[in-house]
């Protein structure tokens, strides 16, 4: 052990020697595991034994510049572990992430697994369009920090990680590991203890109805998406993650207690660890936020140039946004159904996709109130749309588009901090907590503010963790 600080003083890191060798193992084993899912789903839907859960993430996955992304900082995660585990087979040792890689080593890898593209500073643009509008991907709308509360970008800490291991391994990822000399409860028994057991303790609140739990939903639907793994299956074994309880990554079963009073026939629900985001510099894992952090109706509109553009009706020069084709509400529209996607056609279930309807955000078919909200939101923007042709004839399909856009962003904006949250925190906590507008601040991380607010969707956050 002498001899490695020796090693270390001279600056020997000691994963150089492995990275050509991690590389290519790594983009074998992400690759391999990426085709066994899809060959997995395909077999499943070809013979009839598809199951719930495939389809459910069938419909939801993320676009393309997400799986991008994801797919890059999987091979640089796998990459970065396969070096530890070389240097600890020879060192015996697990030396820090600046004893372990070069800055010409991260480099390097960076560069291989396609990080280095996906963290790239934005070039923003200078015309009037880009000035007026917020952009549909969140990048340059604060133009000193374009990437803030863009998508695709890491989710802001408010603290510091609490990692069970120095690099990313969620605490509960080793049963045995204690905290304050206690091992942590099964979270099942922890869901069964909270919902079940205290349900009688609820009391119904007369004054306030479904919507407010609804609306919760959709505005966090606005600021957040947090991907999975494109692989069901175990990047180091190759176990299949929805048939056994491996506990590789990106498998993260939750263990079924023997008090539980379901029947179930394997001893683990099938759960995913989520994806992490490419990192730059090494350290602990960070994940990644698939859409914008903005208030923005993104769900509405989407946080990709690519699907803003399929969800608009081209051949209006209204600046409408498309609606269903087969379907209408007495003339109201409906939103349009996932046929011309490439899942349903590779899959060959068309008739399945007449039943999913395809908006901004991909989990728009949760459950009714989503979809309710969803149609609800696309009706208005092309009412507001048509209104404002009226007015102004002699704008430009872009600008109607735009201009709608911009309106129903605000209408957002409003209900959520004039009504919604005064309900949820109360008045005089909203006062407290919500200090009157005073203006743009561009030192302002919205990336921030977004974890502020979906923190206070799912609980009521302390007076401390908002300052």
């Amino acid at each position: 052990m002498a001899g490695l600080n020796i090693l270390w003083c001279f600056s020997v890191y000691l994963g150089s020697s492995f990275i050509q060798e991690a590389l290519h193992r790594a983009r074998e084993l992400t690759y391999a595991t990426y085709t066994h899912t899809s060959d997995r789903v395909k077999t499943s839907v070809s013979n009839g034994s598809v199951r719930p859960s495939d389809l459910l993430a069938l419909f939801k996955q993320t676009g393309p510049k997400t799986r991008t992304h994801v797919r890059s900082a999987e091979f640089l995660d796998n990459t970065v572990e396969l070096i530890r585990e070389m240097v600890y087979t020879h060192s015996m040792d697990i030396p820090a992430p600046t004893e372990l890689l070069s800055a010409e080593d991260m480099e390097t890898i960076l560069q291989v697994t396609g990080c280095s593209s996906e963290t790239l500073r934005p070039v923003c643009k200078s015309d009037c369009l880009s000035k007026r509008y917020r952009t549909i991907t969140g990048h340059c709308n604060n133009r000193g920090n374009p990437q803030w509360g863009a998508a695709n970008t890491p989710y802001a800490r408010w603290l510091s990680p609490e990692y069970e291991d120095p690099r990313g391994a969620p605490r509960g990822w080793n049963a045995q590991h204690t905290f304050h000399n206690h091992t942590l409860p099964p979270v099942r028994s922890v869901s069964q203890e909270v919902l079940y057991t205290h349900n009688e303790n609820i009391s119904l609140d007369m004054s306030l109805s479904h919507l407010l739990v609804e609306w919760g939903q959709w505005i966090d639907h606005d600021l957040t998406l947090t991907p999975q793994s494109p692989s069901t299956a175990a990047f180091k074994t190759g176990a299949d993650c929805t048939r056994t309880c491996s506990r590789d990554t990106p498998c993260f079963p939750i263990q079924i207690p023997l008090s539980d009073p379901r029947t179930w026939t394997q001893s683990c629900m099938q759960f995913f660890h989520s994806a992490p985001s490419c990192m730059v510099p090494l350290g602990h894992r960070e994940q990644l936020n698939a859409i914008t952090a903005f208030v923005d109706a993104s769900m509405v509109y989407g946080s990709s140039d690519g699907l803003s553009g399929a969800l608009r009706n081209l051949s209006s020069p209204l600046g409408l946004l498309a609606v269903n084709q087969f379907h209408s509400d007495q003339g109201l529209g409906f939103m349009p159904f996932l046929t011309r996607t490439k899942q349903c056609k590779i899959l060959n279930i068309i008739s399945l996709c007449f039943c999913v309807r395809v908006s901004g955000d991909s989990r728009a078919n949760e459950h009714l109130g989503m979809i309710a909200l969803h149609t609800l939101f696309l009706r208005e923007h092309n009412r507001l749309a048509e209104e404002l042709h009226k007015l102004n004839p002699h704008w430009s399909p872009d600008t109607l588009y735009q201009e709608a856009r911009k309106i129903l962003g605000a209408v957002h904006q409003i209900l959520t901090w004039d009504h919604y949250l005064p309900r949820v925190l109360g008045r005089s906590a909203n006062l407290a907590l919500m200090p009157p507008y005073k203006g743009y601040d561009p030192a302002a991380d919205h990336s921030f503010v977004t974890n502020s607010l979906q923190n206070t969707f799912f609980y009521v956050p302390q007076k401390k963790g908002l300052k």
